[in-house]
């Protein structure tokens, strides 16, 4: 193609089967955005969270800094961890940057 660009009119029409209303793609899609833009703030956080934990470890000596990322870890979560669905029917967990 080496720089040349091509056009060409498309039509886009739902599949007969759907009992979908151009409202409801409409509702669908912007649910999505929505999904994928609060998902992209949440990789912020956890790097947010994990920038923070790498200078708190840089000075362990201090124990405020220990405690400080002890509450870190609360909220970030463990990526050496795992996550998963243990204890069904137990308490959920408090929410974290890592599942």
């Amino acid at each position: 193609m080496a720089g040349k660009s091509y056009t060409q009119p498309v039509t886009v029409v739902n599949d007969p089967r759907s009992p979908a209303t151009v409202a409801d793609v409409r509702a669908q899609a912007a649910l999505q955005s929505k999904i994928v833009d609060a998902m992209k703030e949440a990789w912020d956080g956890y790097h947010q969270v994990a920038a923070m934990r790498a200078l708190v470890a840089a000075d362990t000596a201090v124990a405020a800094a220990k405690a400080f990322d002890s509450t870190l870890a609360a909220v970030g979560g463990n990526p050496d961890g795992r996550g998963g669905f243990g204890g069904f029917g137990g308490p959920r967990p408090a929410p974290t940057f890592v599942v």
